[in-house]
């Protein structure tokens, strides 16, 4: 005997499809304690970064930090030269996110994209304090933020 109906919410929630986008360490922070969440009923399902860049003395291509922890997690990683090709939104949209999450991506992102996520995009941006993440329910309106203590971001209610 199977145990009580889910309901609608429940069943949305326990198949959320996240992409991520972000560059630097901030933005990779955000994503280690996204894919660290236990319990939760979301997974990335892939990461978006800059390309990898010239770095140091030697000029060697070194990966951004999100390429890195999305490596160490083993999330496909997508590094277009471009984000406004009909290409790589084709690519995005095969992924068949729910929600986008976006921290310091570093460039601004085109209608297309933000309207990809069947749900929403959220973007995460550093606030005044050093101990909570903001996160707004547009990346392109700022000021329509919610601030939540570091802890509590990524429970389950």
């Amino acid at each position: 005997m199977s145990g009580p109906p889910q309901s609608k919410s429940e069943t949305i929630a326990s198949t959320l499809k996240i992409i991520f986008m972000g560059t630097p360490a901030l933005a990779a922070r955000v994503l280690d304690r996204l894919v660290g969440a236990h319990d939760a009923r979301f997974r990335v399902v892939a990461v978006v970064t800059r390309p990898d860049e010239a770095r140091g003395r030697g000029l060697t291509p070194a990966s951004s930090e999100v390429a890195t922890v999305a490596s160490r997690h083993q999330i496909p990683t997508l590094k277009p030269e471009r984000i406004k090709t009909p290409d790589f939104l084709e690519r995005l949209k095969s992924y068949e996110p729910d929600l986008l999450v976006v921290a310091a991506y570093g460039r601004i992102l085109p209608q297309s994209i933000l309207d990809a996520p069947r749900i929403m995009p959220l973007n995460a941006r550093p606030p005044d304090s050093s101990s909570r993440i903001s996160a707004s329910l547009n990346p392109s309106v700022a000021s329509s933020s919610m601030r939540c203590d570091d802890s509590d971001f990524f429970r389950r209610s």
